[in-house]
């Protein structure tokens, strides 16, 4: 669930620099957007809440360059995934590393994934499904 950012090596001041450290919950109880810098941005917060979400394309909110995804809170009753949902970190650039994947909360009582989530989400059932009880044997 989110991951820190890449260590890198400034060409111009010649020193190392750390990446990120993650913050937030997996759960995404308060939703925060990816971190940027001054040319690039981060990923921002969706959030999507229906009695049904089918997804037949692409839910995006990866970070540019070197930064941050965001962050993507999904609550519903059904969710029917066929597309992506992605909230990735930007690719390395001459001037600053990987950044951080973001982060995916999904609260469902039916899930039904058919295409692709990076990165792993938290997933949270709102009720959880009843036990049957055992039949009677004879």
């Amino acid at each position: 669930f989110g991951s820190q950012g890449a260590n890198w090596f400034d060409y111009n001041t010649k020193s190392g620099l750390s990446g990120g450290a993650k913050y937030g919950t997996p759960k995404c109880i308060q939703l925060f957007p990816g971190s940027g810098n001054k040319y690039l941005r981060g990923g921002g917060i969706i959030e999507l809440i229906a009695d049904t979400i089918i997804n037949d394309g692409n839910i995006l909110n990866n970070g540019h360059g070197g930064c941050t995804g965001g962050c993507i809170f999904i609550a519903c009753r059904k969710l029917v995934n066929n597309g992506k949902i992605l909230a990735k970190g930007g690719v390395s650039t001459s001037f600053c590393g990987k950044g951080g994947n973001g982060r995916i909360a999904i609260y469902c009582d039916e899930y039904e994934n058919n295409g692709s989530i990076t990165p792993k989400p938290y997933r949270h059932s709102f009720d959880p499904p009843k036990k049957k009880k055992a039949g009677k044997k004879g």
